[in-house]
């Protein structure tokens, strides 16, 4: 394979036949973020842009160039249902799946949620030492927490953080 088809010296993605370069993963990535709207909007699920996808938007007007994947987050609330609805059987899209390790049943390896393209294989070595991990082109979505309604525990928890 060419420099032009690999993301990251140990990061790979195929689809049948072809290696994928980074502009082609980004396209991906988009659909990936279509299906999940229309899966929010029909369950009525709250998301944002986040992270360096927030970032690439405001900057770049779009990815930043050498940026790979779309992060998004939502209220706690709102990603526990998501969660719930996918253990309930429902779907993404036909090609589109979620790994969570709310996920009953899956062996998700990240501690937050990836919807994924069971059309492509990212072969990505680097990501847990030691364990390689075959997956798809993804976008992640974090939960996000607020901060509690009691004076008191939201003091200490500001302390934790300090």
């Amino acid at each position: 394979m060419d420099s032009a088809s690999t993301v990251s010296r140990d990061t790979m993605v195929i689809m049948p036949g072809k290696a994928l370069d980074l502009d082609q993963i980004k396209v991906l990535e988009v659909e990936i973020l279509d299906a999940f709207d229309a899966f929010c909007n029909k369950h009525q699920i709250t998301y944002w842009i986040g992270y360096g996808t927030l970032l690439g938007a405001v900057r770049h007007k779009g990815f930043i160039p050498w940026d790979d994947d779309i992060d998004l987050v939502m209220p706690d609330t709102d990603y526990y249902r998501l969660i719930e609805l996918i253990n309930a059987g429902e779907v993404i899209s036909d090609h589109h799946r979620a790994s969570d390790p709310g996920i009953t049943g899956d062996a998700c390896h990240m501690p937050f949620c990836k919807i994924y393209d069971t059309r492509t294989t990212l072969i990505q070595n680097e990501l847990i030492d030691g364990l390689d991990v075959d997956e798809g082109v993804w976008i992640d979505i974090f939960p996000l927490y607020g901060l509690p309604e009691d004076p008191t525990e939201v003091k200490r928890l500001l302390r934790r953080f300090y």
